[in-house]
């Protein structure tokens, strides 16, 4: 069972990483316009880039949530031993965010 889980979990990053480049190769560089910049005149896409964004890092987030499998079948087996260690706050903020919108309540 935990070599078939290894297979599945192989192989869920692999297509959320090809999901990721054809999405990326939909979208202008982040530096600047591209070739794939959208017209400025079509509100529909640039919230189609948007949706491809945030689809984009939900995939990225998807990916982590694999990285992290084996702590968490640890934490259920109650296998876990904790490994005390400073943190990025904002490094690990913008990693929940990731394809997410954050709207701010007034």
């Amino acid at each position: 069972a935990r070599e078939a889980d290894n297979v599945l979990n192989h192989s869920l990053k692999n297509h959320m990483a090809d999901a990721v480049g054809l999405i990326d190769a939909c979208l202008p560089p982040a530096g600047g316009p591209g070739p794939q910049s959208p017209d400025p005149d079509c509100p529909q896409c640039a919230e189609r880039q948007g949706q491809l964004r945030r689809a984009r890092g939900r995939l990225q987030s998807g990916m982590e949530w694999c990285k992290n499998r084996l702590l968490l079948m640890r934490l259920m087996s109650e296998d876990y031993r904790p490994n005390y260690e400073r943190v990025d706050l904002q490094r690990f903020a913008a990693g929940l965010l990731q394809g997410r919108e954050l709207h701010v309540a007034p």
